[in-house]
């Protein structure tokens, strides 16, 4: 998985349990925040 959102859709298709990926969703949610970021400093 590449984004949030496609991780977001295995849970709710049931590849993954919610309680199982609880911290994994939230860690890959902040390292595409934290991304973001950088793309936003590099294109100043």
């Amino acid at each position: 998985m590449q984004t949030v959102e496609q991780l977001e859709s295995a849970i709710e298709e049931g590849r993954f349990h919610e309680a199982e990926a609880f911290e994994d969703y939230f860690r890959f949610d902040y390292l595409e925040s934290e991304l973001d970021s950088v793309r936003e400093l590099l294109a100043v």
